[in-house]
């Protein structure tokens, strides 16, 4: 299983990423600012932090996030911020088994994550149905995702084992891997 786990990765995580996607996003940035050159201060973490969101979404699904185009980052910034704020929180590092325990706190994690989860399952059915309907995208084009779902659809038998959940857990993992 982790031989077929790593033929699946191994050709999407290989690829860097598009130049230009970063190009795109960074000057979307620098708009911004130019729009926030009158403030006093600007709040650089939480914009390089919406950059980031926008260029991994970009290079991975193909997908906008919409960090950058509103003074609050929309509604997936604020899923993503709630949801790590939440799960980082330093309480569960001192005691990790308390994340198990329905506390309105823990509900609220849980119900965030989920929402997280459909939005990522969603994308990642949305291209496995595209790709079934024969939208092919260039070689040069193709993203993170298309090239794990090529991989993960090329067995012998032509059929993929491998169910949304498997490449989405397979993208984060991965990907939290080769970065950190």
């Amino acid at each position: 299983e982790w031989l077929r786990h790593r033929a699946v990765t191994r050709p999407a995580f290989s690829k860097p990423l598009q130049p230009s996607v970063f190009g795109e996003c960074v000057s979307k940035l620098i708009n911004v600012f130019h729009k926030l050159s009158d403030q006093n201060s600007v709040d650089v973490y939480s914009w390089m932090q919406r950059l980031t969101l926008d260029v991994l979404g970009h290079g991975i699904f193909s997908f906008d996030f919409g960090s950058l185009k509103d003074d609050d980052g929309g509604e997936y910034v604020k899923l993503w911020n709630s949801m790590i704020s939440r799960i980082f929180n330093p309480f569960y590092f001192i005691f990790p088994l308390w994340a198990f325990v329905p506390t309105p706190y823990n509900l609220k994690t849980w119900d965030l994550c989920r929402k997280f989860r459909q939005l990522m399952l969603g994308i990642i059915d949305g291209r496995k149905i595209e790709k079934a309907a024969g939208k092919m995208k260039a070689e040069s084009e193709k993203d993170l995702l298309d090239m794990m779902i090529e991989a993960a659809s090329s067995s012998d038998d032509g059929k993929s084992n491998w169910s949304s959940e498997d490449v989405m857990v397979s993208l984060i993992s991965d990907f939290d891997l080769k970065t950190f």
